[in-house]
């Protein structure tokens, strides 16, 4: 069995660091593309109606959320199997030539598809950059290092409502851009203590696993469960707003609840230390 002390974490910092800067470019996406998507909409597919806007964008929001999951999936098995730090390198390399594809395609399926690779992508920095920094650090400080995961995130969404008013496609590029600054900056992480010392015999990324006995399938739904708030919150920030009939500007409505999400997880980070 593999134990991590507290001095690890001097040890670990770069690795964490690059970590948080990908889940500030995640919550970045995820915010400036459905704070400015009426913008985007008409401006590459020339609608104009509100109601064509308004169902579109749902329906570009369900494959976006679809790639999550099944990037999820996909990196989860594959991050067993060949190790976290391949696949939160590489799926980054996948969200930002997505994204930058899409600032030029004028073609609704298209989009729909890169949108779709994009929340794949995004989904190996959810499924594995906590699991890597669990297996590398104590309890109490892996902890802490999770909450600055998403006070990063929630920082990268902040800054997207700022950045709304400007260009959508600056926007969209200095995300891609990002992402292959952070490609290259990825190239030095500590892979995980515990997988790198797990027996070779032993077979990883068995997806059956999930399901095999009551109480792996008990802990699957259990997990699942517990992963609904997170997308009802996002459907609160993101979609319903829409339907509501509240004044102010939408970007303004999901700034103060990102703030609100950012004290929480500075207070449970302070907690923590």
């Amino acid at each position: 069995m593999i134990t991590s002390t507290t001095s690890d974490y001097q040890r670990y910092r770069y690795t964490i660091i690059l970590l948080c800067i990908g889940y500030f470019i995640d919550f970045y996406d995820l915010t400036i593309f459905s704070a400015s998507y009426t913008s985007i909409i008409s401006e590459l597919f020339h609608i104009t109606n509100v109601d064509q806007i308004q169902l579109l964008y749902l329906k570009i929001t369900n494959y976006h959320t679809a790639g999550i999951i099944i990037g999820g999936i996909l990196f989860g098995v594959l991050g067993d199997k060949f190790g976290r730090t391949i696949v939160i390198r590489y799926s980054i390399l996948v969200y930002s030539i997505s994204i930058i594809l899409s600032c030029f395609i004028t073609n609704i399926p298209l989009f729909i598809l890169l949108r779709f690779l994009t929340g794949v992508g995004l989904a190996a920095e959810f499924a594995t950059s906590s699991v890597l920094i669990s297996e590398m650090l104590p309890q109490n400080i892996a902890s802490s290092s999770t909450a600055w995961l998403y006070i990063c995130g929630i920082l990268g969404g902040v800054t997207a409502t700022f950045l709304g008013g400007f260009s959508w496609k600056i926007m969209f590029l200095f995300g891609g851009v990002s992402g292959f600054i952070l490609y290259l900056m990825r190239r030095e992480l500590f892979e995980s203590p515990l997988f790198q010392n797990m027996n070779k015999k032993i077979k990883k990324g068995n997806l059956y696993l999930m399901f095999y006995g009551y109480k792996n399938i008990k802990k699957t739904i259990r997990l699942t469960i517990l992963i609904i708030p997170f997308y009802y919150l996002i459907s609160v920030m993101f979609i319903i707003p829409r339907y509501m009939q509240i004044d102010g500007d939408l970007s303004s409505l999901i700034h103060t609840l990102l703030i609100g999400c950012l004290f929480k997880y500075l207070i449970h980070a302070a907690r923590t230390v």
